[in-house]
């Protein structure tokens, strides 16, 4: 995701590239189950291309909406290697903000100093909170407008559709109130597919079928039909698939 901002009158607006779910080093857990697979070849493929759209995009700034490593208790061999190297890399031509996801336990020890580490719940950029979306959004984050996050990675799952499996994004306008309570009009609510294309929803998705369990944020603000104003299901193209009615399709 590419997104602009002016930070004053007679200043150029800056250029921000956003990226969620890396997930890297996912592939450590296939290869201790006996699969047999080149143990680096996913996290190199997902790095690789990360690099190309940042060449292609040059932006002012990256920020990285967390889930950059995939292990949550420990640090594998995978990751050790990859994420520091990885993330030197984009610091020492970009400014890179990372968003800590419940994926990230002690990134701090993976990243370099010239990484800024925000706290989970998320940094503000004009009227736009960034945030990964495990967490709840702090009240003094309440002056937003909108809030962009990542960790649901929705894929659409429509059998009858030719875009089934693919990765797809969440577009919400909901009430403010559903998210900073006492706060009066709409919020747009943004959901990001991972940049990963090798992994999937999560496990307890599949199981309930549904996107909505496994984020605060959307579980609240999808709470009753009262508060959703307007719903898009849109492909990573930008093709607009559908409305409210294909939210159940999207896991």
């Amino acid at each position: 995701m590419s997104f602009k901002y002016c930070h004053g009158p007679g200043i150029s607006p800056k250029k921000y590239l956003v990226v969620t779910d890396l997930h890297l080093g996912f592939e450590y857990d296939l290869v201790k189950k006996g699969i047999q697979i080149d143990s680096k070849f996913f996290t190199q493929q997902i790095i690789s291309e990360i690099r190309t759209i940042v060449r292609g995009f040059n932006p002012d700034g990256i920020i990285l909406l967390g889930d950059i490593k995939d292990s949550i208790v420990n640090t594998n061999s995978i990751e050790w290697y990859h994420i520091p190297r990885f993330l030197k890399d984009l610091a020492n031509n970009y400014h890179v903000y990372l968003i800590p996801g419940n994926h990230d336990v002690k990134i701090e020890s993976l990243s370099p100093s010239e990484v800024s580490i925000a706290s989970p719940t998320g940094i503000t950029i004009g009227d736009t909170l960034f945030l990964h979306g495990h967490t709840m959004p702090s009240r003094n984050k309440s002056a937003v407008n909108k809030i962009v996050m990542g960790h649901l990675h929705p894929i659409l799952k429509k059998p009858d559709s030719n875009l089934n499996g693919q990765r797809v994004w969440i577009f919400l306008r909901v009430k403010k109130s559903s998210v900073f309570k006492n706060e009066e009009g709409y919020l747009d609510l943004v959901t990001m597919p991972s940049i990963n294309r090798f992994i999937t929803p999560s496990s307890d998705s599949r199981k309930k079928n549904n996107t909505v369990s496994l984020s605060p944020i959307i579980r609240n603000a999808t709470k009753s039909y009262d508060y959703v104003r307007q719903a898009l299901v849109v492909c990573l193209d930008g093709y607009v698939l559908g409305d409210e009615r294909l939210l159940p399709f999207v896991t």
